[in-house]
């Protein structure tokens, strides 16, 4: 079986997975699911003046992917925006990305922000930027919840919006998901708060949500981990361990080979403050250096497909409850963990009997045993597919579930 670290958002949730019908037919996790996608492009979502200090407007665009002869009436959508630096970059970087979850069964978006060359790079000149790709990133937001509110014209669920993007446009995406207080500007930019539209920005569709429901980060970065707070959306963390242009733990960022000065905390930071406060998160990390190696084509599938895996965790259920976990007077452990497919589930304190059941991704049941009271009993998965499983355990009698643990099979 193939290794593959995995740490996963939450695997609690595929018991809501047949209540969204199309989930357990494998919509959003099967590849080319669908077999082509409809692409409409340069759809206007809003505006904003452009970089450079020229006060003229930039008009904002995005280019749609739809799966070609879906007739779900309410789809979720990932909406991503493309890398370089806050210089450069164009959305159909992203387009491979929009393509590839389309097919599954997403509607995609591959989203603008401004971009250009800003002088002095400097701390706050770069800050600038990521809060204008912030400001965006969230218009285009908003404009799927208007449209959903109004004319409906995409079939958009906006109870399942994920956002990412690539270096800056994961830079982006990241600060539009959890940057969301006027005090979590930095005291340097207080005198151009009022003027660039704080939190919310100026790049239209005000007055509407910019909620997100998951964030798909490929070497992104905050800046400041405490904007991280309980309750706040799930993330799925790519990175190079040794990326010397955006950093792996808290370092400067460097842009066209420029040291900006503004310190920022990269994914391994990231995700340990999302353990710290109980924000679900998965990552994978390559111990290299490079920035974005891991789309080279030899681990792209890899990285993909782990998206996809988490991604389908927002699209397959209502998330308003599915990580409060169930409470269990006795002791409930299993162990190695991760390990090889054999392991030990050790049940102690219980009063009644229980069964224990794991499931694989899917909600698919693939062993069942029967414990009574302060057991324990080894069970062999080595034939089974490498991946997250759910090991529920429940009262013999009732039914009633008691508690839930994460099983990783290497």
């Amino acid at each position: 079986m193939k290794k593959i670290l995995l740490a996963a958002f939450s695997i609690l949730a595929i018991f809501s997975v047949k209540a969204q019908g199309l989930c357990d037919e494998g919509r959003y996790v099967t590849e080319d699911y669908f077999d082509s996608v409809v692409v409409t492009s340069n759809i206007q979502f809003g505006s904003n003046i452009e970089v450079g200090g020229g006060g003229q407007q930039q008009s904002l665009f995005l280019d749609l992917f739809e799966p070609f002869g879906d007739t779900l009436a309410k789809r979720p959508i990932i909406l991503f925006t493309f890398g370089g630096s806050f210089v450069g970059g164009q959305r159909s970087d992203v387009h491979f990305l929009c393509d590839y979850f389309a097919r599954r069964g997403y509607v995609t978006a591959a989203v603008d922000y401004r971009v250009g060359v800003f002088f002095p790079i400097n701390e706050q000149s770069t800050t600038l930027a990521v809060v204008r790709g912030m400001h965006d990133m969230k218009a285009a937001i908003r404009f799927f919840y208007k449209d959903a509110a109004t004319a409906n014209n995409y079939g958009i669920d906006t109870n399942r919006v994920v956002i990412g993007g690539i270096s800056a446009g994961a830079i982006s995406a990241i600060h539009a998901a959890y940057l969301d207080k006027a005090s979590e500007i930095p005291g340097y930019l207080s005198g151009d708060t009022a003027a660039i539209g704080g939190v919310d920005g100026l790049s239209g569709n005000a007055g509407y949500s910019s909620k997100v429901h998951g964030v798909i980060s490929y070497s992104g970065t905050i800046g400041d981990t405490t904007w991280i707070e309980a309750g706040s959306a799930p993330i799925v963390f790519f990175h190079d361990t040794l990326d010397a242009t955006v950093p792996f733990g808290t370092d400067t960022i460097n842009a066209l080979g420029f040291n900006t000065g503004l310190e920022a905390d990269g994914s391994r930071s990231m995700q340990l403050r999302c353990d710290n406060v109980g924000v679900p998160n998965d990552y994978l990390w390559f111990n290299r250096s490079g920035h974005v190696s891991y789309f080279n084509g030899t681990d792209t599938d890899t990285v993909l497909k782990r998206s996809s895996s988490n991604a389908a965790i927002v699209a397959c259920q209502n998330l308003t409850s599915i990580y409060e976990a169930p409470s269990f007077a006795g002791s409930f452990n299993l162990y190695p963990n991760p390990s090889n497919g054999s392991f030990t589930i050790e049940i102690s304190g219980n009063t009644q009997p229980v069964t224990v059941g794991v499931y694989n991704m899917v909600g698919q049941l693939v062993s069942e045993i029967a414990l009574g009271t302060n057991q324990q009993q080894l069970v062999d998965l080595s034939t089974s597919q490498s991946g997250i499983y759910l090991v529920r355990v429940a009262d013999a009698t009732t039914g009633a579930l008691l508690a839930t643990h994460k099983l990783i099979v290497q």
